[in-house]
This record gives C-alpha cells, structure tokens and sequence, in this order.
C-alpha cells in the first residue's frame, strides 16, 4: 500500500512537469457603434465569436459568444483566449490559422429591444498586436 501511494505521489509530481502547457492569449474587440437617431449615452450589448468559436469547438459546454456592455459610442472588449495548444505558436500565426480564417465574424448588436446582426468580411477587420494583446478592430456598426 505504501509503494502504491509513493508511486501515485511522484506520478502526480511528475505529469505536470511533462505536460504541454496551455496557451492563453488576450484578445480585444474595438469599434463604433454610429446610431444617427440617438445622442444620449443608452446602453448597447455586443455580441462576438469567442476563441472557442474561432478555433472550432462546437460543444455546448464552450461559448461561442462574449459580450459586451456599452454605454458609449465606442467600445472596447477585453477577452482571454480558452487555454489550448493552438495559442502556443508565433503572434503571426494566431491572426493568420485561428482569426483569420473564418472568412465572416457574426457580430450581435441589441439596444433597446432592437437587435441588429452584422455579418462582417474578415478583410474589412484589422488585426494587430499591441504589446501582449491582439486587438480586432471592426468597422463602424450602423444601427
């Protein structure tokens, strides 16, 4: 019993020190929402495709959206990227094989009781890195 628990134990010290550590990144959604009928300062809720979405994990158990309440015009969402392997690779390739490559981002807008989705191409969304975070700028939403 005690050569069971001595093995377990150093199996348990062990593992993690062999294992592949997860990657995590931050990621922000930034934009304009332009609403020409309205300049008071009401509330917008977004709705955008979350790292588990991007890279294809299709389980309920993973959401496939983050949101974001605003109160201004312009908006800035910070994220952290679900912790998986395929994080870890260079700034380049995170844009280009995980960001880049659905071709559409369905973008969810709701103000009040009004819901508008946007269906924006992926080549009018800048990608870039600002120091550790990876800012997706969109275009301006209409609403």
């Amino acid at each position: 019993m005690k050569t069971l628990l001595l093995l377990l134990t150093l199996l348990a010290i062990y593992s993690p020190l062999k294992s592949q550590p997860s990657c995590i990144i931050e990621y922000a959604y930034k934009g304009k929402i332009v609403n020409k009928n309205e300049v008071d300062s009401a509330t917008y809720f977004l709705k955008f495709p979350s790292s588990c979405h991007l890279i294809g994990f299709k389980e309920r158990m993973f959401p496939q959206k983050v949101a974001l309440k605003t109160n201004t015009p312009s908006y800035q969402g910070n994220y952290l990227s679900i912790g998986v392997s395929r994080f870890c690779t260079s700034k380049e390739n995170i844009i280009k094989n995980i960001f880049q490559k659905h071709k559409v981002y369905k973008i969810v807008l709701v103000h009040k009781g009004r819901r508008k989705v946007y269906k924006i191409n992926v080549t009018e969304i800048s990608f870039q890195w600002n120091t550790s975070t990876l800012e997706i700028n969109l275009p301006d939403l209409y609403f």
